[in-house]
């Protein structure tokens, strides 16, 4: 009898097979990513870690390319420096007499350090604008401008010297000139209307110009003088035009037919001298000019001077004190003999402000 053959359901056979196989081949899949994910990162880190040493070299190169670029511009600016150093030794050897020639001295005047003064004893009493000499008006506006000229000078050139003391100096000066041009300035007419200033302001250049037209001996400098005037002369014009039109005024009532006397660039020696020997000792009280010892307004004076000029280090004295240390006297040109007063004439010696101020007080 032959047995019977029993049948087998292969199906659920094969499919755990199958589920088997695509369980190793996922696992196997899945090293091989892996591995492969692990060598990207490897590969990733090594050119990461390449760029690093290289950014780190450019970085070296660029560090060692500045180093030697601050080396060359510390080398070009030391020689810039020693030339500007060279330059001003060169300058200061230059002598200020071949710039006033013969037409006025240096000596010591009214000493800088005894100068600054309280601003409530800088205004002066203005010019009565209807009644004043048409040579008062002139005379006014050109000093005006010539004070406030060099007060922009001192103010804007200051910060370009090199020496320290040099610069302490040019910004003492420039205070003083800032005084100089309120104290001028203040004498004209504040009632004076916008045209009647543009007026003023066009007729004094047209007055310095033919000045000097009048004065000048080179023909040639003679024509460029004459053309300025021209200009000046047109500019006068439409100032009178629009005085005319806006104020109803006509400038040849306020103003003369024909201009004063030339004014003339001479020297000024004696003038000078004069004006040292009587008015040294002078100050101001409000709108006047009065003897330091007749001053009701010392106290003023005094407290001013001391916030100004009361430290050790007071700049224009001590370019003096520098220059008898290194040259054994003080820098003059006096061609007409000593200082009218006693008190300016010891060349090895600068007077302080105290002793100054005694004398002042003495006469």
């Amino acid at each position: 009898m032959t047995p019977e053959r029993r049948k087998v359901n292969w199906f659920p056979l094969f499919l755990q097979t199958s589920v088997l196989l695509l369980g190793i081949f996922g696992a196997v899949v899945g090293y091989t990513r892996s591995e492969e994910n692990r060598i990207t990162a490897l590969e990733v880190k090594v050119k990461v870690d390449e760029q690093a040493r290289n950014d780190l070299q450019v970085s070296i190169h660029d560090i060692q390319r500045t180093l030697a670029l601050q080396l060359k511009s510390q080398e070009r600016s030391n020689v810039l420096l020693e030339f500007i150093v060279q330059r001003h030794k060169l300058e200061d050897e230059k002598k200020a007499e071949a710039i006033v020639k013969d037409l006025t001295e240096i000596m010591p005047g009214r000493s800088t350090v005894i100068e600054h003064r309280h601003p409530f004893d800088t205004i002066r009493k203005h010019y009565n604008k209807d009644t004043a000499d048409a040579i008062t008006k002139l005379h006014v506006s050109t000093i005006t401008a010539a004070e406030q000229q060099t007060m922009n000078f001192y103010m804007n050139v200051g910060n370009r010297i090199i020496d320290e003391t040099g610069r302490g100096l040019y910004q003492e000066i420039a205070e003083i000139e800032e005084q100089h041009v309120t104290h001028y300035g203040a004498l004209e007419d504040p009632r004076a209307s916008w045209f009647e200033m543009a007026v003023l302001h066009e007729y004094n250049e047209c007055y310095m110009y033919w000045s000097c037209m009048e004065s000048e001996v080179d023909s040639r400098v003679k024509m460029l003088w004459q053309r300025c005037l021209e200009n000046e002369i047109a500019h006068l014009h439409v100032a009178v035009d629009m005085m005319k039109q806006f104020e109803k005024k006509d400038a040849i009532e306020q103003y003369p037919r024909s201009f004063p006397e030339p004014l003339v660039l001479t020297s000024s020696k004696d003038y000078v001298r004069q004006v040292i020997a009587d008015q040294f000792q002078l100050t101001t009280d409000q709108t006047q000019f009065v003897p330091l010892s007749n001053a009701e307004n010392r106290d003023r004076y005094a407290m001013y001077q001391s916030k100004v000029n009361g430290g050790a280090y007071v700049p224009s004295q001590q370019v003096i004190v520098n220059t008898i240390q290194t040259k054994g006297q003080d820098y003059r040109l006096e061609t007409q003999g000593q200082s009218p007063l006693d008190i300016l004439r010891d060349r090895k010696g600068a007077p302080d402000r105290e002793k100054i101020i005694r004398y002042c007080l003495s006469k």
